[in-house]
């Protein structure tokens, strides 16, 4: 989860779905 924060805002959609 906290990786999310480290990836560019891009990562956003995929931080969505990998919830």
């Amino acid at each position: 989860m906290t990786s999310s924060l480290a990836l560019p805002k891009h990562s956003k959609q995929f931080y969505s779905i990998n919830k």
